[in-house]
């Protein structure tokens, strides 16, 4: 037997390289193809709902503009934004927001994480608790403005005849009607809608964390605090900074609830930035310092999260 047929009969098996790396490129193609027709669809959503809609604004932004197509935008430069960072009541809805995002942040993410701590140790009725908690967040937010805003009415609202039947009645007000009051009454509201959203988001971390890290806790002598500071918010620490992006965003663009409760009053008491964009725009028509407002709203938005994923920034946790 020759030399070149012994080393055939060897490794009767061997393939050509070139020929393996052509039909791995092949199928690493076919992939590529397969995953962009699936991608396609919804970045052509993204594209036609999100990305133009933010290029409109920031376009419409150096324009003056009546919302009339008949009349044909104005060209003036930083005009639009020198009137917006001009104007006190700009300052004012800017105040608010924030006010709004600290009540807030303050509210939701402790009754979300406590909310989430009592359902996960399976008392009973505990489905019906979760629904009953979830309920406002898929209820309709002018629905909830509108009952709110009854039981807010200084006539006849649930609140103030609450307070007056217990003998408090010194602690009564004109709770959407007083400049002192009315934001912080709306923020209450929209978070008593939203703690669910950060309960279920608390829980579905929480139930992610083994047993025995907590047992092993126990026997290591740490109370419920030491527990709660030391062992469960550090493995929870990556939901508690997703709660705490979404209520930012959702604090920045919170419009309907104040629009239905207030529409921005008493004397812009209450006025947010959005409420402000929707007035500029489509009550006194000017389109143009409304995306003006637009943009800066997003751009803000944008820059508080990338500020919050900053210093928030922390290596996770392994168990």
């Amino acid at each position: 037997m020759s030399e070149r047929t012994a080393d055939q009969s060897a490794y009767p098996y061997t393939r050509c390289p070139v020929k393996e790396g052509g039909n791995y490129n092949m199928k690493k193609a076919k992939s590529l193809k397969t995953a962009l027709c699936f991608l396609a669809p919804g970045c052509l959503i993204y594209a036609v709902f999100m990305l133009y809609p933010i290029l409109q604004s920031l376009y419409l932004s150096f324009f003056e503009w009546s919302g009339y197509a008949t009349v044909p935008p104005e060209f003036v430069g930083l005009q639009n934004y020198h009137y917006m960072f001009t104007d006190s009541i700009f300052y004012k809805a800017l105040l608010n927001n924030l006010l709004y995002m600290g009540i807030n942040i303050v509210i939701q993410i402790p009754v979300g994480l406590l909310l989430a701590i009592f359902l996960s140790k399976g008392r009973r009725g505990t489905r019906f608790y979760k629904a009953a908690f979830f309920m406002p967040v898929v209820l309709s937010a002018t629905a909830i403005a509108l009952l709110w805003k009854f039981i807010l009415s200084p006539g006849n609202g649930l609140l103030n005849t609450l307070l007056d039947s217990v003998g408090l009645s010194q602690f009564t007000h004109i709770w959407l009607g007083e400049p002192g009051t009315v934001m912080s009454a709306i923020a209450v509201v929209g978070a008593w809608q939203g703690v669910g959203y950060v309960m279920i988001l608390m829980l579905a971390a929480l139930v992610n964390i083994p047993g025995s890290v907590l047992e092993q806790s126990v026997i290591d002598g740490a109370g419920s605090v030491q527990r709660l500071r030391y062992v469960i918010i550090p493995l929870m620490w990556s939901a508690i900074k997703t709660n705490l992006v979404l209520l930012i965003i959702g604090s920045i663009k919170v419009c309907d609830i104040v629009y239905v409760m207030t529409g921005g009053g008493p004397m812009y008491s209450s006025e947010v930035l959005t409420t402000y964009m929707y007035t500029t725009s489509f009550k006194n028509g000017s389109f143009g310092l409304g995306s003006a407002i637009a943009t800066f709203i997003f751009l803000f938005a944008v820059a508080l999260t990338l500020i919050t994923n900053k210093l928030l920034k922390k290596e996770s946790i392994e168990y």
